[in-house]
C-alpha cells in the first residue's frame, strides 16, 4: 500500500477504514514490538489516535501497555506535550521543589523527606493551577517499593530513592492535568502510575509466594492460623411460648417497661403484631392475637384520666 492510499484510509475515521490502517500497521516494523502481528491492539490504538486528534503511528509508539491489565498509559511528558500543543496553558509548568516542614532529612533512612508542587496558568482564565505530591505520600500508598529483578536475583533501587525528584514532578504534573485538564488524557493513565501499581501487585503476589513456600514446609500444627471470626450474637429468647402462654398483665408491663400508657392497650397489641416476625409467632397464633385485637378483647382494662 503507498503512504498517499495510507494517509486517505487515516483521514477517513470509520471502523471499516482504521480497520484496514490498523492491518498495515501490524505488518510494519516500524511500530513498538507489542503491536505487531496484532490487528486487534492496533485497531484499537488506531481509535485512540482518533480521540486524540494524532497520528497513530505517533500514538503507539508513545503508547505503554502494561503486562497486566487493559489500562494503557502515555509518559508524563507526552502528556504535558499534549496540553501545550493544544494551547491550553501559558508557556508550560513550573515546578516548586521543598523539604517538608518537621522534616529530618530522610524517610526510612533512604527517601528524601520533599514535595513537589506543579504549577500552570490557564490561557483562557488566567487562573494558576497547582498540585502537589510528595514523598511521604509515595512512599505509603507504595509507589517507592522497590522493583524486583527480573531473574530473580534481587531487587533493584526504587526511582524514587535514585531520581526522587523527577519522580514527584511526573507525578504532580499528572495529578494536575488529570484533575484541571481531563480531556487531555482521554481516560489514559501515565506510565509511572501504572508501572507503581503493577509493582506494588508484584511485590503481595511475591509475599504471598513466599508464604505458600514457608506453609509448605511448616508441619500443620505450627502454622499461623487465621484470626476466626467471632460467632454472630443470637437473638434475644422471645417471651413465652406463644400466645396461648400470654396474659394481659404480660401485656401491661411490656407497656409499662416501654413507658406506654395503658389506655392505649389496643394501638401497643396492633403495632406489636404488625412488628412481629414469621419466626416469633405461627400463622395461627398471629390470626388469634389479631381476632382478640379486633375484638376489643382488652378494652375492659383501660384507665380513665
Amino acid at each position: 500500500m503507498t503512504d498517499t492510499a495510507l494517509t486517505s484510509i487515516l483521514k477517513d475515521d470509520s471502523n471499516a477504514s482504521l480497520s484496514k490502517a490498523a492491518k498495515v500497521f501490524a505488518q510494519s516494523d516500524l511500530v513498538p514490538p507489542i503491536f505487531r502481528n496484532d490487528h486487534a491492539s492496533c485497531f484499537l490504538a488506531a481509535q485512540y489516535a482518533v480521540q486524540m486528534g494524532l497520528p497513530a503511528l505517533t500514538v503507539m509508539q508513545a503508547m505503554y501497555v502494561p503486562k497486566r491489565g487493559a489500562k494503557v498509559g502515555f509518559s508524563a511528558e507526552f502528556y504535558l506535550g499534549r496540553l501545550i500543543d493544544k494551547n491550553l496553558i501559558v508557556g508550560t509548568v513550573s515546578y516548586e521543589v521543598f523539604d517538608l516542614p518537621g522534616s529530618d532529612g530522610l524517610i526510612q533512612n533512604r527517601f528524601p523527606d520533599i514535595g513537589v508542587t506543579a504549577t500552570v496558568i490557564d490561557r483562557a482564565t488566567g487562573v494558576e493551577h497547582s498540585e502537589t505530591i510528595t514523598m511521604r505520600q509515595a512512599v505509603a500508598e507504595g509507589w517507592a517499593k522497590p522493583q524486583q529483578r527480573r531473574d530473580g536475583s534481587g531487587e533493584l533501587p526504587s526511582k524514587y530513592q535514585t531520581m526522587p525528584e523527577q519522580m514527584l514532578k511526573k507525578r504532580a504534573v499528572t495529578w494536575l492535568i488529570r484533575n484541571h485538564y481531563p480531556n487531555v488524557m482521554q481516560g489514559a493513565a501515565e506510565v509511572t502510575e501504572l508501572e507503581d501499581v503493577q509493582r506494588v501487585e508484584e511485590a503481595r503476589e511475591a509475599e504471598v509466594v513466599k508464604q505458600d513456600i514457608a506453609d509448605a514446609f511448616t508441619p500443620a500444627s505450627k502454622r499461623t492460623k487465621p484470626a476466626e471470626e467471632p460467632e454472630p450474637a443470637e437473638p434475644p429468647p422471645v417471651p413465652h411460648g406463644g400466645i396461648e402462654d400470654t396474659t394481659e398483665g404480660d401485656i401491661l408491663d411490656w407497656m409499662a417497661q416501654d413507658g406506654v400508657d395503658a389506655r392505649a392497650v389496643n394501638q401497643y397489641l396492633k403495632d406489636a403484631y404488625e412488628a412481629l416476625t414469621p419466626t416469633q409467632l405461627s400463622e395461627a397464633q398471629g390470626q388469634e392475637l389479631l381476632e382478640l385485637l379486633q375484638a376489643g378483647r382488652f378494652e375492659r382494662r383501660d384507665t380513665a384520666d
